[in-house]
């Protein structure tokens, strides 16, 4: 997982404003702008527990690394519709176990990408 589970989502959402550097699973003080990607993925994350009873951690840094073809830039900030256009473009995403955080940009991984394990059709 991504974030401490000992915190609720919201309050990590709202008052941590999820940052591009997280170790040990709890959030430290440097925003750098990745919460966007986090957000999005909860919501994804959410949505796919309430359709297969499942709960699956899904991969942030997919989102970071390759939804670079709208406004979404990684550690540098992105849009609240644009993560979930991405998923539902691409197919699906990874899982965060196949595409880890890595609390930095880098290159998309196209052969991680590829991999679906949860989808959206919409938002």
């Amino acid at each position: 997982m991504s974030h401490d589970e000992s915190l609720p989502l919201v309050v990590l959402l709202v008052f941590g404003m999820w940052v591009c550097h997280v170790t040990s699973r709890a959030l430290t003080e440097e925003t750098i702008g990745s919460w966007w990607a986090f957000s999005r993925i909860a919501a994804t994350k959410g949505i796919t527990q309430l359709t297969t009873k499942k709960l699956i951690s899904l991969s942030e840094q997919e989102l970071m690394d390759c939804d670079r073809s709208r406004e979404d830039q990684g550690c540098e900030g992105g849009y609240m519709d644009d993560g979930f256009k991405f998923i539902v473009d691409n197919k699906g995403i990874n899982t965060e176990a196949a595409y880890a955080y890595q609390a930095a940009d880098a290159t998309c991984n196209t052969k991680k990408e590829a991999v679906h394990t949860a989808k959206i059709t919409g938002h």
